[in-house]
């Protein structure tokens, strides 16, 4: 049976929300001794469920499994923000970042690295379309700079051939 509590975790912080057995289990918030703040829905004392958390400094929102941000949005102090798919916190799957300089990436993410299939957008409107390997243009792609069009095969950012 779920009942509203408040507790105090050691060396944690204070949780203020559901309970059940004992654990942390469905809509809570938590304010941890360093000021970080995640408030949302929790199973079995881990973030799951719809939620934010927020430190000092970036803001992290959307659907988490098991502690960890599996898609949303990220805002970071930089001005940079992030959509879409995320692994332990980071772009990964498919989703869009955008930058503080205006440019934008929409595609594939491995890791927090451009990988597999993606446009570059930069802020003036040049492009690449293509395909990415660990942040460099890589495979077939596309490359739309100053009006200018280089269309066929990349290695390691390098044109190579039509």
């Amino acid at each position: 049976m779920k009942e509203t509590k408040t507790i105090k975790i050691p060396k944690e912080g204070t949780y203020k929300g559901e309970i059940e057995n004992d654990k942390r289990h469905g809509k809570g918030e938590m304010y941890f001794d360093n000021g970080n703040i995640y408030s949302g829905e929790w199973k079995d004392d881990e973030f799951n469920g719809n939620g934010i958390y927020k430190n000092q400094t970036d803001s992290y929102e959307g659907i988490w499994s098991k502690g960890q941000l599996m898609k949303g949005e990220m805002i970071f102090c930089s001005g940079e923000r992030y959509e879409g798919d995320c692994w332990c916190g980071v772009p990964h799957g498919i989703g869009t970042y955008y930058f503080r300089n205006g440019d934008k990436y929409a595609g594939n993410w491995y890791n927090y690295a451009k990988e597999g299939y993606g446009t570059f957008t930069w802020s003036n409107g040049d492009y690449y379309e293509g395909e990415w390997l660990d942040n460099e243009f890589h495979g077939k792609g596309l490359l739309v700079k100053k009006g200018i069009q280089k269309k066929g095969n990349w290695e390691r950012g390098k044109f190579i051939k039509v």
